[in-house]
Order: structure tokens, then sequence, then C-alpha cells
């Protein structure tokens, strides 16, 4: 028989996927010296879900149904917050109850700004960034957490009234924005939706700072280098991909953040630099 875990903790995505299709064996006896479960699985979700959402109303959170998952919701003008109950596949009722909670922040300005490359003008997305709570724990790391065990519902409601929100409020904030995007520290958010963000909420002026600052970065200066070359060159329209220096270059050439002028200086002084190079000496005749 399985010791049937109060929480699982996975720091890499074998290990994500390993605990999410975590299934139990309790033997058909214990199940019965335990006797009948208090409640299923969905009413130990629900109550977990009503919990927060009563610890948070305050904050003008609400809960609505997610295809049958309880998501809870607020929405701040463009801004919105969104906390889903995710739930794997394999439950044990009355003992083990697994759901992962995960943040979810959208911003309704980078529609406008993700407009200019998208491939689909009809399916623009808004979102911004996500987080699963175990993330905020000390060691950080994606949880699963049995709400059959005493004190986990607590504990999630806990860790999103205070880091959660907290998390959401170091994003929003547009006074401190582009000196972390900068920094490259704004908290799970990649550079290229951090200069997304920049865009929508401080314009092409904040974005251009941002950009000047990273080309001095002895590590992303070199690579958008690169990436600006070589996007220059091609003929017709750039669009998102992969890899997050193309991106980001993307992003420059569509917004000027990486103006043509410094790309023409850029070209000259390596042309200067070829010129300078000795050549090799041929004897003469």
């Amino acid at each position: 028989m399985d010791a049937v875990p109060q929480l699982i903790r996975a720091n890499t995505e074998a290990e994500w996927q390993a605990a999410w299709n975590y299934a139990p064996q309790v033997p058909k006896l214990i199940r019965q010296l335990a006797g009948s479960p208090k409640c299923s699985h969905r009413e130990s979700l629900m109550r977990a879900a009503y919990f927060a959402c009563g610890k948070l109303h305050s904050e003008d959170f609400h809960m609505f149904a997610n295809g049958g998952q309880p998501l809870l919701k607020r929405q701040r003008g463009a801004w919105l917050d969104e906390i889903i109950f995710h739930c794997p596949p394999h439950q044990v009722p009355g003992q083990y109850s697994p759901v992962s909670v995960e943040i979810m922040m959208s911003f309704e300005p980078l529609r406008e700004v993700r407009a200019k490359f998208s491939r689909s003008c009809a399916m623009v997305s808004t979102f911004l960034a996500s987080v699963n709570i175990g993330e905020f724990m000390t060691p950080s790391a994606r949880t699963i957490w049995n709400i059959e065990s005493d004190g986990s519902t607590v504990k999630i409601a806990n860790l999103l009234f205070s880091e959660g929100l907290d998390w959401i409020e170091d994003i929003c904030n547009p006074v401190t924005l582009e000196d972390r995007v900068i920094a490259g520290t704004l908290p799970h958010v990649d550079d290229f939706t951090s200069l997304e963000l920049v865009l929508a909420v401080g314009g092409r002026a904040g974005a251009r700072r941002v950009v000047d600052e990273w080309k001095r970065d002895p590590l992303r200066g070199p690579n958008l280098e690169r990436s600006m070359r070589k996007l220059s060159s091609q003929f017709g329209p750039v669009y998102r991909g992969d890899d997050m220096s193309t991106n980001t270059s993307v992003l420059c050439i569509c917004y000027d953040l990486w103006t043509s002028r410094v790309l023409e200086l850029d070209e000259r002084a390596h042309r200067h630099h070829r010129s300078d190079h000795p050549k090799s000496a041929r004897p003469q005749a």
C-alpha cells in the first residue's frame, strides 16, 4: 500500500507529469475500514474553492464554474486575474483528492500590441503570465495538493491571499515596471512578454529605454544584435516564433525600438573595422 501524500512537489517536467498521473494504491479493505467518505472528490474540491473565495472576497474575487472545475475571477479595468483549480485524473474519495492551483493574469492592451506581429488577427491573446502557487513556497516547486489532508485547504487560501496577491501587485506596478524588466526580475514573466507589457503600459518611449539598456547588457546585447541583423535582411513581414531573442527582435522591428539609424551606424562601424584589418602582403614581381 502506498502512503497517501499530503502534497507532491515537482521541479522538472518529468516529475510534474509523474505527479499529475499519480494514483495511490489503497486496498479495498483499508477503504472499508475507513468507512464511507464524508464527501466526494468534487465536493472536496468545491469546499476548498469556496474557502479560498471567502478568503479573497474582500479583494473582489468571485467564484464561477470552469467546465465543472471551480474558477475564481476578478476584473480590474483592463486587468483580469483568474485562479484555476485543476484536477488530476486519479482520486481516492475520502483519502486522496488532488488539485493544482494556478493564478493566471491577462491584460487587454496586449491584444493591440500583439496584433502587429500575430499571424491571426482573430486569435490575438491577452494572456500575460501564470504561476503555480507552490512556486511561492520555499523551496519553490509546482505542487499538487491533497485537499483531504488536514490543513491543505487553509494553506492554499493563505498562499493565495498573501503571496498570490503580492505577485499580482508586483507585476501591475507601473512605477517599477521598466526597471524590473531591464533587470529581468519581473517574476514568472519572460523578457519578450515583459517588453510587450512595457509597450502596453508605458508606450514606445518606455520600451525604447528598456531595449537601450538591454543592448548594453553583455549577454542580451550580442544575442539581440545578431537577431536584429538577421531579421533586418529578411523580406516581408516578421512573426513571433519560439526563440526568445528572435521574438524580442520582432517586437523591436514592429515598433521601431531598435531604430534603422542604429543599425546603419553599427553596419558602418563593422565595415570600417574590416577596412582597417591589415591585408596580407604580396611579393612584388
